[in-house]
């Protein structure tokens, strides 16, 4: 039997990389709406790059024009290193250009919201992504995470309670927190 596991809008993280400072108020404020809480916000393709070399988030959601290149480049740049290959990538655009689109979709993009979109769009592209992080055959035998002892290291109690929560939210009751290893 299988688990059912219970992965919500908050447990994401975000990276939003969006020139126009407006409009990062304005996802981020759709995101909020939606429970997404952990987002960071990039204003071009080499600082996003930059900034998650470290800390990569859950999804990537890009504007097509950038200041330093397209999203289409950002979305191949993040292909292209191993550390985020597998990053989920969302694009926001009123671009409709196959010659533009298409690359897009060959890089891996889970969702493409119009510019401007409406909650509904981002809610139905934010469950694509959770679909896309918690595939079935990923998911844990019933047996196997009752039994399971986790234990969570960092430096950060935020970051601990967090990584607790979305445990607890699979199943996982026995998880130890400490601060380093």
């Amino acid at each position: 039997m299988s688990a059912e596991f219970s992965i919500t809008f908050g447990d994401l993280s975000v990276a939003l990389v969006e020139p126009s400072t407006t409009q990062q108020h304005i996802i981020v404020k759709h995101l909020n709406t939606l429970g997404v809480v952990n987002t960071i916000c990039y204003h071009d393709k080499t600082s996003a790059l930059a900034g998650i070399s470290d800390n990569v988030p859950d999804l990537m959601i890009s504007a097509m024009h950038l200041p330093d290149g397209t999203g289409t480049e950002l979305a191949q740049a993040l292909r292209k290193d191993p550390r985020t290959a597998e990053l989920l990538f969302m694009l926001v655009s009123s671009e409709t250009a196959y010659r533009y689109l298409e690359p897009l979709k060959q890089a891996g993009v889970v969702a493409i919201l119009p510019k401007p979109f409406q909650a509904g769009d981002l809610r139905k592209a934010l469950n694509t992504t959770l679909d896309f992080l918690l595939p079935e055959e990923n998911q844990l035998n019933v047996q196997a995470v009752e039994e399971m002892n986790v234990l969570v290291v960092d430096d950060s109690v935020t970051a601990r309670h967090h990584i607790r929560r979305v445990l607890n939210n699979m199943g996982i009751a026995n998880v130890t927190e400490v601060t380093n290893g």
